[in-house]
């Protein structure tokens, strides 16, 4: 595991507000303590079952803070945390995706997309907040953030509303074959989830430094979502 070289600042977008940190002259978004532990298990976890079924995700990984570093830093920089943080490396030239860069996007990335959404329940794609950039010299999209997967609040109709492949989303509500397809399509996703999960920094399994107030993660939504897939159900709502 490699180590941050420099804290610079926190980033202004995103709801987890992550850390712009350096890695020599490497530029990542962190996501550390202060985004909470199940944010960075969601990124870590989603991240690589992204990875497994080819989605073009920025590239991510584990990074280390030192207590050293700790020490250092001024007061609101420390709520980063000591120990593993997650990272996503920084794309140059992109902009955040929006909707007049859908034309650009394969309706094939579109619902492989929309199926992994699904997959995950995340419902923070929308038209409003894609949490996509858009390379516009390579004309290619990039997948970015998963800290909402696994939301409470997941509604079918709604996601098929909102989501900003909306096309790709109806067509895949309601195609038996298309869906037979993302089935196929997601089968990689099952052992990346699994050894994504045996990777997790012990430290991560508490929400706080002191190791005495357990993460409680809900593993048990990922397992029940791969349990839909295995068995059929995963359109079913």
């Amino acid at each position: 595991m490699r180590y941050i070289t420099d804290i610079q600042d926190i980033a202004e977008q995103g709801f987890s507000q992550p850390y712009r940190c350096l890695v020599d002259d490497e530029e990542y978004f962190v996501k550390g303590l202060r985004s909470t532990r199940i944010s960075q298990i969601n990124e870590w976890l989603c991240g690589n079952m992204a990875q497994a079924v080819g989605l073009p995700i920025a590239p991510f990984c584990l990074l280390q803070v030192t207590e050293e570093m700790i020490e250092l830093l001024p007061t609101p920089k420390r709520n980063i945390g000591k120990g593993a943080v997650f990272a996503s490396r920084s794309q140059a030239h992109c902009v955040l995706l929006e909707m007049a860069h859908i034309e650009k996007i394969t309706f094939k990335q579109q619902i492989q997309l929309v199926a992994f959404d699904w997959f995950i329940q995340n419902m923070d794609r929308t038209q409003g907040n894609t949490n996509l950039l858009f390379q516009p010299h390579t004309q290619k999209m990039i997948v970015i953030d998963h800290n909402l997967a696994f939301d409470n609040e997941f509604q079918a109709a709604q996601f098929c509303q909102l989501h900003i492949f909306q096309a790709a989303a109806q067509k895949l509500a309601n195609d038996f074959v298309y869906q037979q397809h993302m089935e196929q399509f997601l089968q990689p996703a099952i052992t990346a989830y699994y050894h994504a999960k045996s990777q997790i920094p012990p430290e991560w399994h508490y929400k706080n430094e002191e190791l005495d107030l357990p993460t409680h993660y809900p593993y048990h939504k990922i397992e029940q979502q791969i349990y839909h897939l295995q068995h059929g159900t995963l359109w079913s709502s």
